[in-house]
């Protein structure tokens, strides 16, 4: 009776085993081989215990002498040393039907343990080849990244191409998922160094002080904001570290701002996809949003898809277009009511009817944004939609760039059937799909006119993400706005750049409209404060506020007789000729 029971659990382990897998992979990070070494063992387990057992009739603590000696066998098994032969004797004296399925089932286990400890042999010795490479590289600049993934692959090729003697390793990476496969080639055919680890498990403290560190913590938001924590831990106090976190949430804003960056030497950056994004395109090819206006300056955005790059997009626009000699109105489509919602709550008063369409003399900010919840989602209604506004510029971002490409070629076609042909910009992150498209023509040869941008390549670059020509403008912009004495005061307004959203994204945004005024001829902005004329002071200075005003309210504040930042609150929320003179001229730099 013991060996029915024994054989049915056996191969009961491995039924439970392998249905249980797939559940078990999703839910923690399980080694493949390790899994199934460990079924393979407790198998086996259950096969040598009526064995043994009856050797040990009459003896006294028979169930743990047969449990130990069991277990002894069993790690035989994946040895040299496996005892086969008194197995498959004992095995013999069973009846026909259950000799046949032990026999079987025995030789199956028996051919498959030292199998696995060959796997294992060179698993390790793989990973002692790794960390070999590891240690022999004298590279003084380290790059580590959270996980293997597309985007985490593309911004480590551009810092291997960059510069070809640095060292990029990948941690948290799964050697068996089949998905991963190509990823991994792609690391290896640039030298990359792969572990399984997680990032914060890797032994680096001990490097040189003088060597830099950089992380990369990207995918799933709260893993990234665990990560962030453990490695601040680990590395909070070691110079020439930096950090990059990816992570878009209030949570990972709060978390960043609250960490005490004067008891540390580690940089930290977080990286907002969606607003970094939005940024980017505004500050290098926002002069289409101008040079797409009619005749009398009006600019008029259409946006359909109010996901996170259309939300941004929105809010963005609003103080962007704050220029002499040109208005703008915004229109935002989607069908989803939450969308909606979630502009109204960001910005609460940059959609107010006091202020959003209501043009004030004396300096206040001048704009429209109207937002439209459609039945559904699709390219004809939403382009019919849009043409009520006679846009001039359309930028679409359905969140997946199937989606995107067929309302991008959709609206083009409803647009031109209606007489109008404005500029569309339409949102596709696959970097070759990206590219493929940027001619886009029938077999006519019509060309489309249709502008992919915000692929992955374009966004996930070391000159994107490490050497921002816009962060750098922005950094110069905030330090020249404080009051400096010494280089430990520089050294303070960098960290709080860095640390605060507040100073980070008001200066983005004063340095990327600094650079459309150049480029929209404005008088007096390609001088000096000093050498510009009364009538240019006055001007700029009227233009600053209005940007000012938009931006303040795009990012959730309010007007209040006090300022409180923790209210979002701020009393210099009025036209221009209500401040006092020295916040008037407080912009002249």
């Amino acid at each position: 009776m013991l060996w029915k029971i024994c054989i049915v659990c056996s191969i009961g382990t491995a039924v439970l085993a392998a249905a249980g897998y797939p559940v078990l992979k999703k839910r923690s990070k399980i080694h493949g081989l390790y899994y199934i070494l460990g079924t393979t063992a407790v198998a086996l387990l259950f096969m040598h215990f009526p064995f043994i057992w009856q050797e040990f009739e009459g003896n006294g603590n028979r169930f743990f002498k047969t449990l130990f000696v069991s277990i002894n066998n069993t790690i035989g098994v994946f040895t040299i040393d496996s005892g086969y032969e008194n197995f498959f004797q004992a095995v013999n004296e069973l009846p026909g039907r259950w000799f046949s399925v032990y026999q079987g089932w025995a030789a199956i286990l028996f051919l498959l343990a030292p199998c696995l400890t060959l796997g294992i042999l060179l698993s390790f010795a793989k990973t002692l080849r790794m960390w070999f490479r590891y240690l022999v590289s004298c590279s003084k600049e380290e790059y580590i990244f959270s996980e293997l993934n597309e985007r985490s692959v593309l911004l480590a090729q551009s810092l291997a191409k960059n510069k070809n003697d640095r060292k990029i390793l990948f941690a948290n990476v799964d050697f068996e998922d089949l998905n991963q496969e190509k990823m991994i080639a792609e690391v290896k055919g640039f030298g990359g160094l792969l572990f399984s680890r997680g990032i914060a498990e890797l032994s680096l403290k001990k490097e040189s002080k003088t060597k830099s560190l950089t992380f990369f913590l990207m995918g799933e938001e709260q893993s990234v904001l665990e990560q962030s924590i453990q490695l601040v831990k680990k590395y909070g106090k070691r110079k020439n570290t930096t950090l990059y976190m990816f992570a878009d949430s209030k949570e990972s804003e709060l978390l960043v701002s609250s960490m005490d960056t004067e008891q540390m030497d580690m940089v930290i950056h977080r990286v907002d996809a969606a607003n970094a994004f939005v940024m980017r395109y505004l500050y290098e090819n926002g002069h289409e949003v101008f040079a797409g206006a009619d005749m009398n300056g009006s600019i008029r955005c259409a946006v359909i898809g109010l996901g996170k790059v259309g939300r941004e997009l929105v809010k963005n626009l609003s103080w962007y277009g704050q220029m002499p000699g040109y208005s703008i109105q915004i229109s935002g489509y989607d069908a989803e009511q939450n969308t909606l919602d979630a502009l109204y709550g960001q910005c609460p008063e940059l959609l107010d009817d006091r202020y959003n369409g209501t043009f004030i003399e004396g300096g206040e900010a001048e704009y429209k944004i109207s937002l439209h919840l459609l039945k559904s989602l699709t390219s004809e209604l939403a382009a019919k939609q849009a043409a009520e506004s006679d846009p001039t510029i359309v930028y679409i971002d359905m969140g997946k760039d199937a989606c995107t490409i067929e309302m991008a070629e959709a609206v083009r076609r409803e647009l031109l059937r209606l007489g109008q042909k404005p500029m569309i910009a339409a949102v596709v992150r696959d970097s070759d799909k990206n590219r493929l498209l940027q001619d886009l023509h029938n077999w006519k040869n019509q060309y489309y006119e249709i502008s992919f941008m915000g692929s992955d390549e374009s966004i996930y670059n070391e000159d994107s993400i490490l050497h921002s020509r816009l962060e750098k403008e922005a950094m110069d912009l905030h330090l020249r706005y404080c009051d400096l004495n010494d280089a430990d005061d520089r050294l303070k307004q960098e960290r709080m750049f860095w640390r605060y959203e507040y100073n980070y994204r008001s200066s983005l945004a004063s340095a990327i409209h600094r650079k459309a005024r150049k480029e929209c001829g404005i008088p007096g902005t390609d001088k000096p404060a000093e050498q510009r004329t009364e009538e240019e002071k006055k001007n700029i200075r009227i233009m600053e506020h209005k940007r000012w005003n938009a931006y303040i309210r795009s990012i959730g504040y309010c007007y209040a007789e006090q300022r409180n930042d923790l209210a979002q609150t701020h009393h210099f929320l009025v036209p221009f000729d209500k401040l006092p003179l020295k916040e008037q001229i407080k912009d002249d730099i």
